[in-house]
């Protein structure tokens, strides 16, 4: 299973992946960094593979794959396997470059920063936020009060 996000910009889903689904909730096509993406959903490096998977993990990895490449994984199971989506709700920040990171770091900082005005002293800062993200490279989701109106 893979999570997804709607980036909702044909020109911005180039940057990722791009793929497409059907009514039942399987992923048909899959296909990192389109030149002509005809989809705005990305998989947003939120993957569940269950036990069974793992002879097919094993063997992308057997085939010289880059095991840092998850999604070249998905997009080779898509072809062969049902593999499953669910959108995800708020927001979500792929910070993969340093201009990414430091927009996801403002936005978390300003909700921090709301938060604790509305609800008193809390037990994080930014500081810690902007640690954590450079230190694991994650690509950053949010659901709850963060959403374009925030920003």
């Amino acid at each position: 299973m893979l999570a997804v996000y709607d980036v909702g910009d044909l020109n911005e889903i180039k940057k990722y992946n791009s793929i497409e689904v059907d009514a039942e909730g399987r992923i048909t096509f899959f296909e990192e960094k389109p030149a002509e993406p005809k989809s705005t959903l990305t998989g947003i490096a939120l993957y569940y593979y269950p036990k069974s998977s793992l002879p097919l993990i094993r063997q992308y990895i057997a085939e010289g794959n880059n095991p840092d490449q998850p999604g070249r994984l998905c997009a080779m199971d898509v072809s062969t396997h049902a593999f499953l989506y669910r959108k995800v709700p708020g927001l979500w920040f792929d910070v993969g470059s340093k201009e990414t990171l430091e927009e996801a770091n403002r936005v978390f900082a300003q909700s921090v920063q709301r938060n604790a005005v509305a609800s008193g002293p809390r037990c994080f800062d930014a500081s810690s936020i902007t640690e954590h993200t450079r230190r694991y490279r994650v690509s950053v989701l949010t659901s709850g009060p963060l959403d374009q109106e925030h920003i």
